[in-house]
């Protein structure tokens, strides 16, 4: 749901922009009303009233699975009149798919399995970790994985979008949906908050997906299409004002913000002259 939600199924008297994207796309921590897509659609709509946005954001997601959402869309007659892809963050977070190794031991059917996961939700055994937690300092958490900052790895990652990416922009093509591609702000990238609320100053400079984006900035010169690609990763560049609600979650008013920079790079893109009906 966002703000002035459009109907479901798509009305063609309108015009459908699809927004894709992680939990920032999403909007952990505002309302509705205040997300990315709400506030893309307020912006778009000073320019034409008739054009709704839908979120189609989820946690932990990046290109690889949004690239399967926006397929599966597309073979269930939703076809929207352009797509846009907000990413980053995931793509460094998620070195595979969240819940792929639950779901491989599924499968795989090893001993215990579904009794683990239905006893792990139980309020009981939620209190027993926070209790191992308080008194004998266990993490109830697993630990996070270790990345490597060195530039063969960080290679990898950028390959998969870059791939990801080019296919996402086949189906567009062959279904003839001008497609979008944004490379998003995250916190521990030329980013100092006016406050350290969140993420200390060891955190961002320890900060995994920081290391690629100096790496990608260069990448995206050199790779991404003028005509459909944002690089906003810099927009909180030199600015104070706090800007996420944790550590990697937007505020409702950055969240305004980063749609009006969109909003702007799609008119200087000429996208918006399509839009129109």
């Amino acid at each position: 749901m966002g703000w002035e939600q459009g109907p479901w199924p798509l009305d063609s008297q309108f015009v459908n922009v699809f927004v894709f994207g992680g939990s920032t796309t999403f909007g952990y921590g505002v309302a509705d009303s205040e997300t990315l897509p709400s506030h893309l659609q307020r912006a778009f709509q000073k320019i034409d009233p008739k054009i709704r946005c839908y979120n189609f954001g989820r946690g932990f997601y990046y290109s690889v699975q949004e690239r399967a959402l926006f397929e599966k869309l597309l073979l269930e007659g939703a076809r929207p009149d352009v797509v846009v892809f907000v990413d980053g963050l995931n793509e460094y977070a998620q070195p595979e798919p969240e819940f792929v190794e639950q779901t491989q031991a599924l499968f795989d059917q090893k001993p215990g399995t579904l009794f683990q996961y239905w006893f792990q939700g139980l309020s009981i055994s939620r209190l027993a970790r926070s209790l191992r937690y308080r008194l004998l300092g266990i993490s109830p958490e697993l630990p996070e994985p270790k990345y490597s900052c060195h530039a063969d790895s960080i290679q990898v990652v950028h390959q998969r979008y870059w791939q990801n990416r080019k296919m996402i922009e086949a189906v567009a093509k062959q279904a003839a949906i001008p497609s979008v591609f944004v490379w998003q702000p995250i916190s521990c990238f030329n980013y100092t908050p006016k406050d350290v609320y969140f993420l200390t100053a060891q955190e961002a400079k320890d900060c995994y997906p920081g290391c690629g984006y100096g790496q990608m900035s260069q990448e995206w010169k050199k790779s991404a299409d003028q005509f459909n690609s944002l690089w906003l990763a810099d927009i909180q560049q030199s600015r104070s004002a706090n800007r996420y609600v944790d550590k990697v979650h937007y505020t409702a008013a950055f969240h305004s913000e980063i749609a009006d920079s969109l909003v702007s790079g799609l008119s200087k893109m000429g996208v918006l002259n399509l839009l129109k009906k």
